[in-house]
């Protein structure tokens, strides 16, 4: 299963990350939010007037992401890599360093605060329902999904 189009996982996983945050710390931590984020930014298309090669590369780079995020070991190899490339660790994503807006002083303890499984049922509840089209979840789904 695909999604139907180059920019329904983003814009579903978007919509289910704000839902995440805006529950905030009363859900889950800093580190599972960070998370979502990298995976989010890193979907999202740039070009939107790809020729049909370019969609499909597209669609084989997000069913590579979506594959490389699924398990604990992925996971952590993807975000390895990600912050590695980062130029701030700071921020906006990972808030790891020694400054007073850093929640982490580095990568390892980033990933001690990280609630895997919530990332994996995240990431495939956006997946399947991107497969199906490209609605957004109601208002409060996410609250409704990962009630602590």
């Amino acid at each position: 299963m695909k999604p139907v189009s180059i920019s329904a996982y983003s814009i579903i996983l978007e919509n289910y990350l704000d839902q995440m945050i805006k529950e905030g710390p009363t859900c889950c931590s800093s580190a599972t939010i960070s998370a979502v984020s990298v995976v989010w930014d890193h979907i999202c298309p740039d070009d939107d007037d790809l020729d049909d090669e370019g969609i499909i590369e597209f669609f084989d780079f997000l069913e590579d992401i979506y594959k490389w995020t699924s398990t604990q070991k992925g996971l952590k190899d993807y975000l390895k890599v990600r912050f590695e490339e980062e130029e701030e660790p700071e921020g906006p994503y990972f808030f790891i360093g020694n400054t007073e807006d850093c929640f982490y002083k580095n990568f390892d303890e980033f990933l001690e605060d990280l609630d895997f499984n919530l990332c994996f049922q995240s990431f495939r509840k956006c997946w399947e329902r991107s497969c199906d089209g490209e609605d957004v979840f109601q208002e409060g789904q996410f609250k409704i999904d990962f009630k602590k």
